[in-house]
């Protein structure tokens, strides 16, 4: 009887866990940083699928003016300029090394809508379209998978 006791507390310390995590932490994973407005408003790339099996806007403030942060966006990518995170995972493998650039690479630059990014050792994306300073789409082959 002790340990069906046992049991017991350990399902309902589960339940309790996921109820929170399914009420309060996996709402605010899914629009991190992200305000009210930023969530609610349509964004370039929408188009590539109107009924996504997964939908999350995140987002940060950076300390800099689009002209300023464009050339570090652009030259995101696994093989590439790496991702600025978590670097051990994300660039894990690359034959840049582990660490994410600390500079401006020229060689990632120059790109256009058709290009290919590599997202990992195993896939890749390609840019589906390109907005200087504004915005850069990434997808799947044929437009399917994007990112914005």
């Amino acid at each position: 009887m002790h340990m069906v006791k046992k049991i017991i507390a350990v399902l309902a310390l589960l339940c309790i866990v996921m109820a929170v995590y399914l009420l309060w932490g996996r709402p605010y994973q899914l629009r991190w940083g992200a305000t009210d407005a930023e969530v609610n408003r349509s964004m370039p790339g929408d188009e590539l699928d109107s009924h996504p099996t997964f939908l999350a806007t995140r987002a940060i403030t950076i300390d800099g003016t689009p002209q300023q942060i464009w050339p570090w966006l652009l030259q995101m990518g696994y093989t590439r300029a790496g991702y600025y995170g978590y670097d051990i995972f994300e660039n894990l493998g690359s034959p840049l090394g582990i660490r994410s650039a600390v500079t401006i690479l020229p060689q990632f630059q120059h790109f256009k809508v058709g290009d290919v990014v590599p997202i990992s050792p195993a896939a890749s994306m390609e840019f589906y379209a390109i907005q200087p300073n504004s915005y850069l789409i990434w997808s799947g082959k044929d437009g399917v998978g994007g990112f914005t």
